[in-house]
């Protein structure tokens, strides 16, 4: 049978996914579950990490009822997952508390820390990513400030995909992508002792996995997980980049001739320009922003707006107010598609 499906994997916040194409990029199938998490009024946002692996192996198990043949025409699947986050498992694997999760804003006074110390220009300079409260490099120091016993039992410090990645593979890893945007350098891709030093986490150095690039580098599905995915042994597995990136991929992001970008407004808005080498990044003076390592030498400069969704009812506002200054009245329904251009628009934006 020709191996002629390619399967991936999204873990989002809210909703885990999976999906199968042919080769052709057609979808053949795709299944979806609600994910869980848990808030608290002290700002802690949290996921259960086996509920989140459960969750994704129920989801590629269904995939494989759809498609009867899945097992058998399977070549390779890809996974990715929501950004940011500390997902510590000790030295045997096993999840060490729940995950922090990039919605949990815990580590305000830490990431403040940073970005008010002399070290914060340092930082900025080598991993062209301003800091933020829902990374890894200020929760970790929020975790060795307020609970140095989970961080204690921690062999692994992983993100999401990078947790869900060592569930179907057993391999322990960091994705380059989100591996050199908190503690490497642009210019090599690699983790930075300097910048390691900087943010004073060199005692924390040993969580850190070896980095791989997932567009060079696959590992295997392991037969344990096979048995929980209904896919087969063996299959080729990528690790895949941040999420959002990820999506800027699949709509073009990366075509050097016509550098689209990608603007996504969502709960998040995130708007993503394409540097096709460490050359064409931009570095901005209010240090801020994410510069996201890509295949073959690019990279991914992304700015979020956290609460985009408002800019919608900002502009749909703004069309309610035309309408009524013009006294116009619809008796059928309007459709508005939004080109997404830099123009001035009238009135602030919220």
């Amino acid at each position: 049978m020709t191996r002629d499906i390619l399967i991936g994997l999204d873990a989002g916040t809210s909703v885990i996914k999976a999906v199968a194409f042919d080769l052709a990029g057609q979808q053949l199938a795709v299944a979806g579950v609600k994910n869980r998490y848990h808030s608290a009024p002290n700002g802690a946002a949290t996921q259960d990490m086996a509920q989140t692996w459960q969750l994704a192996a129920q989801m590629l198990f269904q995939l494989s009822e759809m498609i009867p043949d899945l097992a058998s025409r399977a070549r390779a699947m890809g996974v990715t997952a929501q950004g940011d986050g500390t997902w510590l498992i000790d030295a045997d694997g096993t999840p060490v508390g729940e995950a922090m999760l990039w919605l949990d804003s815990r580590a305000g006074a830490d990431a403040r820390r940073i970005t008010g110390s002399d070290q914060h220009d340092r930082i900025y300079r080598a991993t062209a990513t301003g800091v933020n409260l829902c990374q890894m490099r200020a929760q970790l120091p929020w975790l060795r400030r307020t609970a140095p016993e989970m961080l204690g039992k921690a062999a692994h410090a992983l993100h999401c995909k990078e947790w869900l990645y060592y569930c179907l593979t057993g391999e322990t890893v960091a994705d380059v992508s989100e591996a050199v945007l908190n503690f490497g350098d642009i210019r090599t891709r690699a983790y930075s002792d300097d910048v390691i030093a900087a943010l004073d986490l060199q005692e924390l150095r040993h969580l850190l996995p070896p980095i791989i690039d997932g567009s060079k580098t696959a590992h295997r599905l392991s037969p344990g997980a096979a048995a929980e995915t209904g896919l087969p042994a063996g299959l080729p597995i990528c690790l895949g980049y941040m999420d959002i990136v990820t999506s800027g991929i699949a709509t073009g992001l990366c075509d050097a001739a016509t550098r689209p970008g990608l603007s996504i407004l969502g709960s998040t808005g995130v708007h993503t320009r394409y540097a096709a080498n460490v050359d064409e990044i931009v570095q901005n003076p209010d240090k801020t922003g994410y510069t996201v390592a890509l295949a073959d030498g690019a990279f991914g400069q992304v700015q979020t707006n956290m609460a985009a969704a408002i800019n919608i009812d900002w502009i749909a506002g703004i069309a309610g107010d035309v309408l009524t200054s013009a006294a116009t009245r619809q008796s059928h329904p309007i459709f508005c598609a939004i080109s997404m251009r830099w123009w001035p628009m009238p009135g602030p934006a919220p």
